[in-house]
């Protein structure tokens, strides 16, 4: 999704000081602002930063009017909105140029040469601050990825926490848009966007990566990243033909950082993230600062996939004191058909089960040679289904493809004679437990 510049600041008026540069100004309104913050959660932090930024924007716009009597400086504009806090110091980079190299020519009266010696140090003061700005910004940012932990949430179910996770992105990490994938069948299938302030246009680009699965197989840029579970860097996107053209195009995005968030160990979920508003690339401390925050999504994950695991057993149980209760109910039955001699009675008695008449011992028996008749795949699958594993994850288990499970789980059900997973589950508790 979508390096220059990783300074995050408020979009500038079009024009520095008092002559005409390519920006406007306006009586008693900054002309320049650095690095001020859009959120906060330190508070004191956060408002350090936004004086050190006003007070360095003001000294430059000064220096730069200056400047502007003294040297030849081209017009300048910035040629996108987003990156015109790195470009404003590339700018001030030029002026510095022109005014030591007319120092240098000799063309300088010597009031003049004064003048432009201390100009040329106080610009090379504001620029080193401004980078200092733009360096502790983006310490702000990552100590904020580091605790995003909390600001995750407590759920613990999958999905909310995936549809938190992409907005929480954004926040933490200084960018605009992000999507959330779900690894499954060797394909990413979109599962939350988005996109700040863009609603709309997030929903329309999520519909569209859904029927856009991300096939790892034709070795997309993300398939790298997902082998070797590394964060990764995309950039020049929207020309590299291995960038998966459906959603990058659609998106429109030029370059992003691409995580693999860790469950148990195993890359289950990628996340993307882009500076696309801004209008600039994504750089390496992007990419960084999301890996720290896809730490904590990965935690918040493993809590809420334990928890379906546990719901899931939790059903297979009730399931399995279901049948051991009409177990236990047929068996009472036919101790009354076997007492009961009269044809009759026999034959109004009901079959609460299909081995109603078989003694408990024998039921036992029937179950462990449904079991014996399993292959050691089928078996496998059946184990993993007792911990609540789903088609998708049983498939990510064995590296094949959801459907080569769903065979399986059918021939399952056939050979143990069984009607759903919960009843195939109980059977194997059954016949399992000592």
């Amino acid at each position: 999704m979508a390096g220059s510049s990783p300074f995050w600041g408020t979009h500038l008026p079009p024009q520095v000081g008092g002559r005409r540069l390519g920006w406007e100004v306006v009586a008693g309104q900054m002309p320049v602002q650095l690095a001020v913050a859009r959120r906060a959660h330190e508070a004191s932090e956060v408002d350090d930063l936004g004086r050190r930024a006003h007070e360095t924007a003001a000294r430059l716009s000064r220096a730069l009017t200056a400047a502007r009597d003294l040297v030849d400086v081209p017009a300048w504009a910035p040629s996108m909105p987003g990156r015109l806090l790195a470009e404003v110091g590339e700018y001030t980079d030029v002026v510095i140029d022109r005014l030591l190299g007319k120092m240098r020519s000799n063309q300088a009266a010597s009031s003049e040469l004064i003048a432009m010696c201390e100009l040329v140090v106080e610009l090379q003061r504001c620029r080193s601050e401004q980078q200092l700005i733009m360096a502790d910004e983006r310490i702000r940012i990552l100590t904020a990825a580091q605790r995003s932990d909390s600001m995750l949430g407590s759920q613990l179910d999958v999905d909310a926490v995936l549809e938190r996770a992409a907005a929480v992105a954004c926040r933490v990490c200084g960018l605009d848009r992000s999507m959330i994938f779900r690894m499954g069948n060797g394909y990413l299938h979109a599962a939350s966007t988005y996109f700040t302030d863009h609603d709309e246009w997030a929903a329309q680009c999520h519909a569209h990566a859904e029927v856009h699965p991300v096939d790892l197989s034709a070795r997309p840029l993300e398939a790298e990243m997902v082998r070797r579970r590394l964060p990764a860097l995309m950039t020049d996107t929207l020309h590299d033909p291995q960038a998966f053209k459906p959603i990058v195009h659609r998106i429109r995005t030029s370059s992003y950082v691409a995580i693999p968030v860790l469950v148990n160990g195993k890359v289950t979920v990628t996340l993307h993230l882009d500076a696309y508003f801004r209008g600039r690339e994504v750089d390496a401390g992007d990419r960084d600062t999301a890996a720290v925050f896809a730490s904590s999504l990965g935690r918040a994950l493993e809590r809420a996939f334990t928890a379906e695991q546990l719901r899931s057993q939790r059903a297979a149980l009730s399931e399995l004191i279901r049948d051991t209760n009409r177990d236990l109910a047929m068996l009472a039955g036919e101790s009354t058909v076997l007492t009961d001699a009269s044809p009759t009675a026999c034959a109004t008695t009901t079959e609460p089960h299909r081995w109603v008449g078989t003694p408990a011992t024998s039921v036992r028996q029937i179950g462990h040679q449904a079991l014996a008749s399993l292959t050691r795949r089928e078996m496998e699958v059946l184990e993993l289904m007792t911990t609540g594993a789903t088609n998708v994850e049983i498939a990510q288990r064995f590296f094949v493809a959801e459907g080569t499970v769903k065979t399986h789980v059918k021939r399952i059900l056939r050979k143990l004679n069984v009607g759903n997973r919960g009843q195939a589950v109980a059977m194997y508790h059954r016949c399992t437990s000592r």
